[in-house]
């Protein structure tokens, strides 16, 4: 079988507020809490098309596959992935953990890792928001948005921009900026659409690696962020919030 279209007609504020245009309710197929209805006072009319999978396929959860093998890297960043290695086989578990699991939230960084001083490695790696510039600080820039920057269709422009919010992470002690944001943009009204670059996969990709490059080229490592699944402020941290799986593949991704 193949995939079918689904009209919904989604109206906020009234119960219920998803119904189909199709006879075959594919919401009520799901299980729950994915088929739950949920209600917020708010006036906004919403409709928008879905695509059904065919039978027996688990939409609400992503196939088992094999990982993306370890990758050598490019020529410029073999050597670094290469000494990234061979640090990681001399650590030991409890190394590992501490320097995966993160602490702080606050401060100089919204989260950093710990440290292996048995193997040099005393300072922890600092990692702060935002896609605009650096975040819980003072005497810093606030830069045009993302969708800004993408709407000027300029490579040198976008480029500098981030040069220079990388020079501002640099100079503040930053070692990962998590930026730059690249969820594509499903809703004009989603709460996080302007950190982005709008909803063209290829625009957002060409200001993705503009960004990423003009970050890095500070000695400032770059984190692409939401690659899917957190563009959206509303019921964000609420108790309506549908998860998807945590190790969702790179197909489904």
């Amino acid at each position: 079988m193949g995939y079918k279209r689904l009209l919904f007609s989604i109206v906020i504020g009234s119960l219920p507020f998803v119904y189909f245009s199709s006879s075959n309710n594919y919401l009520n197929s799901l299980p729950s809490p994915v088929n739950t209805i949920f209600s917020t006072p708010s006036q906004k009319h919403f409709e928008f098309t879905v695509v059904q999978p065919p039978s027996g396929f688990e939409a609400w959860s992503s196939p088992t596959v094999l990982l993306s093998p370890i990758q050598n890297g490019s020529s410029a960043w073999s050597s670094v992935i290469q000494r990234a290695k061979n640090f990681v086989s001399q650590l030991t578990v409890e190394e590992k953990v501490n320097l995966t699991t993160g602490a702080g939230v606050q401060g100089r960084c919204v989260g950093e890792t710990g440290t292996v001083p048995r193997l040099g490695f005393h300072q922890p790696i600092c990692l702060q928001d935002a896609p605009t510039g650096v975040r819980f600080t003072d005497k810093n820039s606030v830069f045009p948005a993302g969708i800004n920057a993408a709407s000027t269709f300029d490579k040198q422009l976008i480029y500098a921009r981030a040069r220079a919010m990388g020079l501002e992470f640099r100079n503040k002690g930053v070692n990962v900026a998590l930026a730059p944001m690249t969820n594509l943009m499903r809703a004009p009204t989603s709460g996080r659409a302007w950190e982005g670059c709008g909803a063209d996969p290829y625009l957002c990709g060409v200001t993705t690696a503009q960004s990423v490059l003009g970050i890095q080229s500070t000695q400032v490592s770059a984190c692409i962020k939401h690659y899917i699944g957190n563009e959206q402020e509303h019921y964000r941290g609420g108790s309506g919030s549908i998860s998807s799986s945590s190790n969702m593949d790179d197909q489904t991704l």
